[in-house]
């Protein structure tokens, strides 16, 4: 009996589910690139071993903003500036990140300067675009 009754809670359960709409699903950067190059190949590779997918969740939130197909977008700061994510604004929030916090989330990224090279930095700013 309790067999039963515990198959029927998980089939509504199912139904009430189903009934919701399909969801999207949670993925990581590196998941359907936007631009595939070598480079951008590189670039997802090195953000997967700085660990960039922990907080840079694609359908947030994380802890820090998503960054697919982030290039061009308008950012709004803490402080109630804004601006838009070109390849300057990129550089700069993974050398100093704690320049322009964007609205919402902490500054709690740490800073790349030193620990990645100029090559190293275009590749992840290629799989950003």
């Amino acid at each position: 009996m309790l067999n039963r009754i515990l198959l029927l809670a998980a089939c509504l359960c199912g139904v009430l589910v189903g009934c919701a709409g399909p969801r999207e699903p949670r993925t990581q950067v590196t998941d359907q690139p936007a631009v595939d190059t070598a480079q951008a190949r590189l670039g997802r590779a090195l953000m997967m071993k700085f660990g960039c997918h922990m907080c840079h969740l694609d359908d947030g939130p994380g802890i820090g903003p998503p960054l697919r197909r982030l290039t061009g977008k308008s950012r709004r700061f803490d402080d109630g500036s804004s601006g838009i994510a070109d390849a300057n604004y990129l550089r700069e929030s993974i050398l100093a990140p704690q320049r322009h916090i964007v609205d919402g989330y902490d500054a709690s990224m740490p800073s790349f300067a030193g620990r990645l090279d100029e090559d190293q930095l275009a590749a992840i700013l290629a799989a950003m675009r």
